[in-house]
């Protein structure tokens, strides 16, 4: 007899892991968690999960350094605020954007105090795009928690912190 999980497989990779959805009445979460494994994690559904995990669960970092990410569930971004002593960053960073295998990396906004206290805002934007292209698939839940939580965070806190850098040369700001 067949386990739950090599069922559910089946379905999948039969129709789809959308249909396999619609059928079951699972959330994807619930659904990637019965599979057990027995179906690959690729970039198409691998930022419903993060989202999906995020909402109902604690499993996934949203701090590292100085930066905090905030999850933007309607519009599916994962935005991220650098706050160092006297400066102000906003980004946006999300893996698997579009179901790509990319992370598009944009800044948005810098405040600073310049050398009279007063706050300085400015708007130009740095952009970059992490290819992901030699990422396999995640064998499971747990694989794709690791990544995000060890490689996207650090990578992206890398590329962030490299763009103030940027900014403080641009408009002279030192710490």
């Amino acid at each position: 007899m067949k386990t739950k999980s090599e069922v559910l497989a089946k379905l999948v990779n039969k129709s789809g892991v959308q249909k396999t959805l619609d059928i079951t009445g699972y959330g994807i979460l619930e659904l990637f968690m019965a599979l057990e494994d027995k179906v690959k994690i690729d970039s198409e559904v691998a930022l419903d999960l993060l989202f999906e995990l995020r909402g109902n669960t604690n499993l996934l970092h949203d701090r590292i350094g100085h930066a905090k990410l905030r999850f933007d569930t309607y519009e599916q971004l994962i935005y991220w605020r650098l706050t160092p002593p006297y400066e102000n960053m906003e980004a946006m960073g999300t893996p698997f954007w579009g179901g790509e295998t990319i992370i598009p990396i944009d800044t948005t906004e810098y405040n600073y105090l310049d050398k009279n206290n007063k706050s300085q805002t400015i708007y130009d934007e740095y952009n970059h795009t992490i290819e992901l292209d030699d990422l396999e698939p995640f064998n499971s839940v747990s694989e794709l928690v690791n990544w995000f939580n060890n490689s996207y965070l650090n990578e992206v806190y890398e590329i962030l912190l490299g763009y103030l850098e940027e900014y403080r040369r641009e408009y002279k700001y030192t710490d």
